[in-house]
């Protein structure tokens, strides 16, 4: 199990890096599941509400509707 785990966690931390790629070139999708990575902590240094505000905010500025749910969501629990 312990193999599984550390593969999962494997799998995030290169997904996360090619997010990152997506959102250096302001594409809206890298930016939107950056900021998911960062909300839920998954394949991050350490998970940080703050930067997964600010990822998803120029998410949807680079057009990626889906970021709005995600910043609503945000304010109303005070995130």
């Amino acid at each position: 199990k312990c193999g599984e785990i550390m593969n999962v966690q494997r799998r995030f931390e290169d997904a996360v890096s090619w997010f990152r790629k997506a959102a250096l070139q302001g594409h809206g999708a890298g930016l939107y599941r950056l900021g998911i990575a960062y909300y839920n902590g998954d394949g991050v240094a350490e998970q940080s509400y703050a930067e997964a505000v600010r990822y998803t905010r120029q998410a949807l500025d680079a057009g990626d509707m889906r970021a709005a749910w995600n910043l609503a969501r945000s304010y109303i629990s005070g995130e």
